[in-house]
C-alpha cells in the first residue's frame, strides 16, 4: 500500500540515530543541562517513532514501543515543565505528520497541529497525576486515559480522528480485527498496554542501576495485563479471519482521471477532464455492475434535475446519461449541486447582510426549478447559507442582480442558496435514481466555523463557497429498488467511523467512497503521506462494520477494502505505479453478511474509557484533598 523508498527513510533513520547518540550521552553526570539534553532526546525519539509507526511508513512494529520514551519522562520530576514536554511532543508530531495540509493552508496546519497537541499535554497531566496518587498499573491507566482522550478528539469542534495510534497496525490484519467490537480505539488501547509495561520495566531496571531499592513483583500486574490484551487480540482476531462464508459481490469499475488540482480549480479545463473520465470510462471493455468516478469530477452544477454548466449547455449531463444507457450501467459520480429553499427573516444582525432564517413558517421547495415561485414581487432576495440546523439557518445576503437588489428586513420572504458536495446516481436507464449529500463537512476545508463573526477566517479556506451538509445516509441499490445496496462517503467522511457506521445500520452490503486527494499531492515536494493515512483509516472502516469498500480516488489510491481490512486490487499503470497515475480498475467485492457489536452499539468501549478516566481523575483528586486535609488537622 505504500512505496515509501529509501531516500524517504534515510532523514529518519539518520535522525534516529542521532537522538540515541543523545540519550547515550544524557546518561553522563546528572547536570541540568544534560537532564534537559536527554528529555529531549525522549521527546524526538518518541516524534520519531510515532511518526514511522504510521503511514506512509507503517513500520507498524515500532507503535509498540513509541511511547515509553514520553512515559518515562513521567517519572522525571519536574511536574508541569514535563508535561509540557508532552506538549512539544505532541505538536512535532502532527506538525510532521499532518505536513500534506500545507498545501492547502499553511495558517490551518499550525493551528490544528497547535489544538491537535493539548491532547498529548492532557495525557501528560492526567497519567502522572494518577499514576502518582493511585499506583494502578501504568499497563492500565495509560490506556484508559489515552483511549479517553483519543474518543474526544474523534468529535470536539466536529472531530479529527486522524493519526489514532490504533492506525499505525492498519497493515496488521490479525490484531485490527477487535476493531468490530471496539473500533480503531481497542487496538490504540492494545498498544498502550504494552508501552505502559515496557514503561514501567525500563525503569525498574533503571532503578535498580542506581542501586534503589525495588519489588519485582510489582512489575507481575503491568506483565498480566498486556500479556492477557496481546493474546486475546490475537486470539480473536485469528477466529474473525477464519470466516469464510462470504457471498460472490458485483463487480464495479473504479475510474482514476489523476487531474492536478491546479487544473480543477482554474475553471479552464472542466470540459477536458469531463472527456477524459468519459474515455476511460467508455474504454474499460470488461463486464460491470456500477461505474464511479471521484469526487466532484463533473465540474457543473446540479440543480432542477439537470448538471449544468457554466456556459448554461447541458453538454456534460447528457454524456452522462449517453454513457449509461450506452455501457447498460449505472454510473455514480461526485458533483456539487445547488438548492434553493424558501424561509422567512427572523433577525438581522448588525452588519446588516448576515440574518437569521426561519425555515419553519414558509414551505420549503427542495429543487431549483421552482425557483420561478419566487421571482414575484414577495420575494425581495436571495440568500447563501452559511449554516443550516433543522428548521432554520444563518445565512448572508450579497448585492446582484433581480431578486437581490434590496437588504433584507425583518419578516421578508427570501429564497436560500444551499450548496452541497453530492453523490450522483444514474441508472442503467440514463435516470437519475437520487442523490446523496455529505453528510460531515470538512472544517475551513468546505465551510467556514464562525464565518460571519470572524470573516477574516474565510481566507484560510480554498473555497469561495460555504457548503451545507446534508440530513440523511442516502443509500442505492445496483438495480432498481432490489439488488445489492451500497452506501457512499465522500472525501473524509470514511475517517469518521459514525458516519461509516449510520451507512451499516442502513443494511448496506458494501460501502463506495469518492475522494479528491489531489489537494494534498505535494506538488514540487513529493508524494506525501495524507493518501496512506487516509487509506489506513478507511481499512477500520471495513473491519468495524463488515462491509467491503470501493475507493475511487482522482489520484490515488484507487482500490477495494475487504471487510477484514486488507487491501486489494489497487490500480496501478505498467511501472506498478498507483499514485497519480490515470486509468480503471474492475474488480469484484467480497460481501460478508456478519452484523458487528461495533454497527449496534458504536464507540460504548471508548466511552467506557472516558468514564474510566473521569473516575480515576476524581478518585485522584478527593484523595490528594484527603491527604492534605488529613495533614492539616496532624498539624
Amino acid at each position: 500500500m505504500t512505496d515509501t523508498g529509501f531516500h524517504q527513510l534515510f532523514p529518519h533513520a539518520l535522525t534516529l540515530i542521532i537522538c540515541v547518540a543523545l540519550f547515550c550521552f544524557s546518561l553522563l553526570p546528572q547536570k541540568k543541562l544534560v537532564k534537559l539534553l536527554r528529555r529531549l532526546s525522549l521527546v524526538w525519539l518518541a516524534v520519531l517513532l510515532l511518526s514511522l509507526s504510521q503511514p506512509p511508513h507503517s513500520l507498524h512494529l515500532l507503535a509498540w514501543v513509541a511511547m515509553v520514551p514520553l512515559l518515562l519522562i513521567m517519572f522525571e520530576a519536574g511536574g508541569v515543565a514535563n508535561a509540557l514536554l508532552f506538549w512539544l511532543a505532541g505538536w512535532l508530531f502532527f506538525l510532521i505528520n499532518l505536513g500534506w495540509l500545507r498545501q492547502v493552508t499553511v495558517a490551518g496546519l499550525l493551528m490544528l497541529s497547535l489544538y491537535l497537541s493539548w491532547y498529548f499535554l492532557g495525557f501528560g497531566l492526567l497519567i502522572r497525576w494518577i499514576h502518582r496518587r493511585l499506583r494502578l498499573p501504568l499497563a492500565l491507566s495509560a490506556p484508559v486515559i489515552w483511549v479517553g482522550l483519543e474518543y474526544l478528539r474523534s468529535f470536539v469542534l466536529t472531530g479529527f480522528p486522524w493519526l489514532l495510534m490504533g492506525h499505525s497496525q492498519h497493515a496488521n490484519l490479525l490484531l485490527i480485527q477487535s476493531a468490530d467490537f471496539a473500533g480503531a480505539y481497542g487496538v490504540s488501547f492494545v498498544l498502550l498496554a504494552v508501552n505502559g509495561f515496557l514503561a514501567q520495566l525500563i525503569r525498574k531496571l533503571w532503578d535498580k542501576r542506581q542501586g534503589r531499592h525495588v519489588r519485582g513483583k510489582r512489575l507481575l500486574p503491568e506483565l498480566v495485563i498486556a500479556l492477557a490484551l496481546v493474546v486475546c487480540s490475537c486470539a480473536y482476531g485469528w477466529y474473525r479471519l477464519s470466516y469464510t462464508d462470504f457471498q460472490v459481490g458485483p463487480t464495479v469499475t473504479l475510474v482514476q482521471g489523476s487531474i492536478p488540482q491546479r487544473l480543477k480549480i482554474s475553471g479552464q479545463s472542466e470540459k477536458e477532464i469531463f472527456e477524459k473520465h468519459m474515455r476511460l470510462s467508455w474504454g474499460s471493455v470488461e463486464a460491470t455492475d456500477l461505474i464511479v468516478w471521484p469526487e466532484t469530477m463533473v465540474l457543473g452544477v446540479f440543480s432542477g434535475g439537470r448538471i449544468w454548466e457554466a456556459d448554461q449547455k447541458l453538454e456534460m449531463h447528457n454524456g452522462l446519461v449517453e454513457l449509461a444507457r450506452g455501457r447498460q450501467v449505472p454510473l455514480l459520480i461526485g458533483v456539487l449541486s445547488l438548492d434553493f429553499k424558501r424561509g422567512r427573516v427572523t433577525r438581522v444582525l448588525p452588519d446588516g447582510e448576515t440574518v437569521l432564517v426561519d425555515l419553519g413558517s414558509a414551505d420549503g421547495v427542495r429543487l431549483a426549478d421552482d425557483l420561478d415561485l419566487y421571482r414575484g414581487t414577495e420575494v425581495v432576495a436571495q440568500l447563501r447559507v452559511l449554516k443550516v440546523t433543522r428548521d432554520s439557518c444563518v445565512a448572508r445576503w450579497q448585492p446582484g442582480p433581480a431578486a437581490n437588489r434590496t437588504r433584507p428586513r425583518e419578516g421578508d420572504a427570501v429564497a436560500l442558496q444551499l450548496w452541497h458536495n453530492s453523490a450522483l446516481y444514474f441508472s442503467q436507464a440514463g435516470n437519475i435514481l437520487d442523490r446523496y449529500d455529505k453528510l460531515h463537512l470538512v472544517p475551513f476545508g468546505e465551510y467556514t466555523p464562525l464565518k460571519h463573526y470572524f470573516p477574516f477566517l474565510a481566507n484560510l479556506v480554498p473555497y469561495e463557497k460555504s457548503l451545507v451538509p446534508g440530513s440523511v445516509p442516502t443509500t442505492f441499490h445496483l438495480q432498481e429498488e432490489k439488488g445489492d445496496k451500497f452506501g457512499v462517503v465522500i472525501c473524509f467522511e470514511d475517517t469518521m467511523p459514525a458516519v461509516a457506521r449510520r451507512f451499516a445500520q442502513e443494511g448496506i452490503d458494501f460501502l463506495v467512497n469518492i475522494s479528491n486527494d489531489a489537494w494534498f499531492d505535494g506538488g514540487w515536494f513529493g508524494d506525501t503521506g495524507e493518501v496512506d493515512q487516509h487509506l489506513a483509516q478507511a481499512c477500520f472502516r471495513a473491519v468495524e462494520n463488515r462491509v467491503p469498500i470501493a475507493r475511487a480516488s482522482n489520484t490515488g489510491i484507487s482500490c477495494l477494502v475487504r471487510s477484514d481490512g486488507k487491501v486489494t486490487d489497487i490500480l496501478t499503470d505498467d511501472l506498478g505505479q498507483f499514485r497519480k497515475v490515470a486509468g480503471t480498475l474492475t474488480a469484484r467485492l467480497r460481501l460478508d453478511t456478519r452484523r458487528t457489536f461495533y454497527t449496534r452499539f458504536g464507540d460504548v468501549f471508548a466511552r467506557c474509557c472516558l468514564g474510566a478516566g473521569v473516575v480515576l481523575l476524581l478518585t485522584a483528586l478527593t484523595l490528594a484533598i484527603w491527604a492534605r486535609t488529613k495533614s492539616q488537622d496532624f498539624c
